[in-house]
């Protein structure tokens, strides 16, 4: 696909990450509460996209070296729509979908 961003996802809690492209024409990240992800896109500048309004990215998160990086707090569920700008090419979006932390089953007391 001609336009597409390289985009690389990590976490530092899961071995595997889901990160799909749309035919809407963005990435999807799924991820859990409490999680961090680190995305390598190139971007330049970053921002949510809040009913339509440009607001600053999510708290907990940094752009640097055109790698985004967020850690996702207590509370932060659902989804939620970014956009980067990249230095001489399309912006790429990017909807994060936080799901609640789950916790694997205790092992029973003796």
């Amino acid at each position: 696909m001609v336009g597409l961003a390289m985009l690389t996802v990590r976490s530092c809690f899961r071995l595997s990450y889901s990160c799909r492209w749309t035919i809407l024409g963005m990435y999807v990240i799924d991820m859990e509460e409490l999680d961090r992800v680190e995305v390598r896109i190139g971007a330049s500048e970053g921002h949510l996209l809040v009913a339509g309004e440009r607001r600053s990215l999510p708290i907990g998160s940094t752009l640097r070296g055109g790698v985004f990086y967020w850690q996702a707090g207590p509370g932060f569920l659902g989804e939620y729509e970014l956009v980067f700008g990249r230095p001489g090419a399309e912006p790429v979006r990017v909807r994060v979908v936080i799901h609640p932390k789950s916790y694997s089953s205790l092992r029973p007391q003796r």
